[in-house]
C-alpha cells in the first residue's frame, strides 16, 4: 500500500446525497474541536508490532497504553457523526425511511434513468404491498388485472397510460415486475418482495429442489444502518449473528445466487452493501427449509418454523470490501454500534495501521506469518496525528480514497479546510 495512503479508520459511514456529506463535515469539525480542548497539541501515539487478520491483512498495532486517547478521539467521532450530527445515511422522507434495526429489505432501491421514478415507486408499493387494502381483487400468484389497477385515481391524476405500465415493466433494471396477457386480459405482478399474506409461494416462485442448483446463496447487509426512529445507527451484523436473519415484514428473506459484485445480480441485494452472509445450501434444505428462485433471480425462504434463518445456518459471514472473514470466527474489526454508554462506545474499536491486504481479486492468496513473525512485539516507533480528514473511496482499485475535508487537530484552528 501506497506509503501516502496509510491511516487509521475511526469510522466508516454511508453518505448517499451531498447533504449527508455536508452533515458529515461538520460531525467531523465539531468532534475534532471538542477533543482538542481535552488533548491540546498533536496526538502522539507508538506502534508496536505486526499482526494478521485471518492471513489477508497486515497491520501495524498501536500500542495498548497509548489506545486510550485514540478510544476517546472515536468516542467523539461516534458522537458527533454517528448520532445525528452528521451521517445520515438516506434521506429521512417518510417514502424512505427504514424499519429497525436490521435487515430491512429496502424497497427505495436506485431507479434506473430509464425508468418513471415516480410510477415504479407506486406499482412496487401497490404490488407488494396494498393490492388488497386498495380493494384490487389478488390473485394468489400475486398479481392483479392490469385494467383494474390502471383504474386507481392514482394513474388519472398523474396522466399514467397503459403504455406507461408497459414501458415500466420493459425498462425496469431491476425486473422487478412482470406483465402477461391472460383470456384476452392484462394481468401484472411483482416478481417477489411481498408483503401480503394471500400470495402463495409455489404460484408465483420456482421451487429449489437440489443444493447443486444454487452453489452461492448470499444475503447482504450492513454493520450499522440508520434508523429513523431513534435518531442514529443501529446494529446490525452483530444482532443478526445473535438472532438470525427474520423477513421483517415481508414474507420472505432474500438472497441472491451470484457472488458479490457480480454483473449477473439483477435484484435481492443493495450496492453498498457491506456484510455478505453465505447460506449453508445443502444444511438448510435437509433441515427442511424451503428455498424458491423468482422470476429476477432472486432467493427467497420463509425460514425455519420461527420463521428465521438461524446463524448456524450460515456457511460463512465476510466483510465485502476487505474479504475478511466475521464467520465462524469474528475478528477484530471497528465497531460502529449505537452504544448509548462511553464505556460501550469504542469496546470494539482495536486502533491499527493497515498496511497490507489481499482480495478475491488475487484468487486464494494469503499472508505468511513468516512475513511478520518476528515483528510481533517490534517497536516500530512514533506517530504525530495534527488532523482528521473525511475520505471517499474511489471505485478504481489504484486509488484506495480521496479527501474530502481535513480538521486540525488543535483547539485555537478548529475550522474545516474543504480541498
Amino acid at each position: 500500500m501506497p506509503a501516502q495512503k496509510l491511516h487509521l479508520t475511526l469510522a466508516v459511514l454511508t453518505l448517499r446525497s451531498e447533504q449527508d456529506v455536508q452533515a458529515a463535515k461538520l460531525g467531523l469539525a465539531n468532534a475534532a474541536a471538542e477533543f482538542a480542548k481535552e488533548h491540546p497539541g498533536p496526538l502522539n501515539f507508538r506502534l508496536s508490532g505486526l499482526d494478521s487478520d485471518g492471513d489477508t491483512v497486515l497491520f501495524a498495532k498501536v500500542r495498548a497504553e497509548d489506545e486510550a486517547s485514540l478510544r476517546s478521539l472515536h468516542r467523539r467521532i461516534q458522537e458527533r457523526m454517528l448520532a445525528g450530527e452528521g451521517a445520515v445515511p438516506a434521506s429521512t422522507s417518510p417514502a424512505s425511511q427504514v424499519a429497525e434495526p436490521e435487515q430491512v429489505q429496502n424497497d427505495q432501491e436506485p431507479i434506473t434513468t430509464s425508468s418513471n421514478e415516480k410510477l415504479s415507486r407506486y406499482l412496487t408499493r401497490v404490488l407488494r404491498h396494498d393490492a388488497v387494502r386498495l380493494g384490487l381483487a389478488l390473485r394468489s400468484d400475486g398479481s392483479v388485472g392490469l385494467q383494474e389497477l390502471l383504474a386507481l385515481p392514482f394513474f388519472k391524476s398523474n396522466g399514467f397510460l397503459e403504455k406507461d405500465v408497459e414501458a415500466e415493466v420493459r425498462c425496469n433494471n431491476k425486473q422487478r415486475f412482470q406483465l402477461w396477457t391472460e383470456d384476452g386480459a392484462g394481468r401484472i405482478r411483482a416478481s417477489q418482495g411481498h408483503k401480503m399474506k394471500e400470495v402463495v409461494d409455489s404460484e408465483l416462485l420456482q421451487p429449489v429442489q437440489r443444493a447443486e442448483d444454487l452453489p452461492v446463496c448470499i444475503h447482504g447487509t450492513y454493520f450499522t444502518k440508520w434508523s429513523p426512529k431513534k435518531k442514529c445507527q443501529v446494529q446490525v451484523w452483530s444482532q443478526i449473528k445473535q438472532e438470525g436473519l427474520k423477513p421483517m415484514g415481508r414474507n420472505h428473506i432474500h438472497f441472491v445466487p451470484h457472488e458479490v459484485g457480480s454483473r449477473t445480480v439483477i435484484s435481492g441485494m443493495r450496492e453498498d452493501c457491506a456484510v455478505a452472509i453465505y447460506l449453508d445450501v445443502p444444511k438448510a434444505l435437509e433441515q427442511g427449509i424451503k428455498l424458491y428462485r423468482s422470476a429476477n433471480d432472486v432467493i427467497l425462504t420463509r425460514g425455519d418454523e420461527s420463521g428465521r434463518i438461524p446463524p448456524a445456518l450460515f456457511q460463512s459471514v465476510v466483510e465485502i470490501k476487505s474479504g475478511r472473514c466475521l464467520w465462524p470466527v469474528e475478528e477484530p474489526c471497528i465497531d460502529t454500534t449505537d452504544s448509548e454508554t462511553a464505556e460501550e462506545v469504542g469496546q470494539g474499536f482495536h486502533p491499527h495501521v493497515k498496511l497490507a491486504k489481499t482480495s478475491r481479486a488475487h484468487g486464494k492468496a494469503r499472508i505468511p506469518k513468516a512475513c511478520w513473525q518476528e515483528f510481533r512485539d517490534t517497536d516500530l516507533g512514533p506517530v504525530v496525528v495534527d488532523r482528521l480528514e473525511l475520505c471517499r473511496m474511489k471505485a478504481d482499485a489504484g486509488g484506495y480514497y480521496q479527501i474530502e475535508a481535513s480538521v486540525p487537530l488543535d483547539h485555537r484552528s478548529s475550522q474545516l479546510t474543504s480541498l
